[in-house]
């Protein structure tokens, strides 16, 4: 008998000690958690506060060009115009007064070279499966 108790002993004991390490390391990660939540708030606030500093209007009021007429005769209407702009001087970074357009005008619909070459590495792709 005194085998079978030494035994179940040893097993309780080192599950108990296993079980401590676990709830300790738990409880350590729900620590971190909360001070990297904390942390991440304060730099979320701060960038908050500097883009509201730093905040301009999105659009600003472009003058009558030569692009605006030759829009017009292209048919395009004012709202995709206005659209067309924000969307150039968001991915430039540039005032919309800083712009100038002579034309905009319509694709042809016909293909460009990266994209016949996308098709052919596609399609090369798919080749090798068959």
């Amino acid at each position: 008998m005194g085998i079978l108790y030494i035994g179940s002993m040893t097993t309780l004991i080192g599950m108990a000690g296993i079980f401590l390490v676990l709830a300790v390391l738990s409880i350590a990660t729900l620590g971190m958690d909360r001070i990297v939540n904390a942390m991440e708030s304060k730099s979320r606030k701060k960038a908050q506060a500097a883009l509201k500093a730093t905040e301009q209007p999105a659009v600003a009021a472009v003058p009558a060009a030569p692009a605006a007429q030759a829009v017009a005769e292209a048919g395009i209407s004012p709202a995709k115009v206005a659209a067309i702009v924000a969307a150039i001087s968001a991915a430039s970074g540039r005032p919309v007064a800083q712009l100038k357009f002579n034309a905009i005008r319509r694709g042809s619909g016909a293909t460009n070279s990266w994209s016949n070459s996308g098709v052919a590495e596609i399609i090369n792709t798919r080749q090798q499966y068959l």
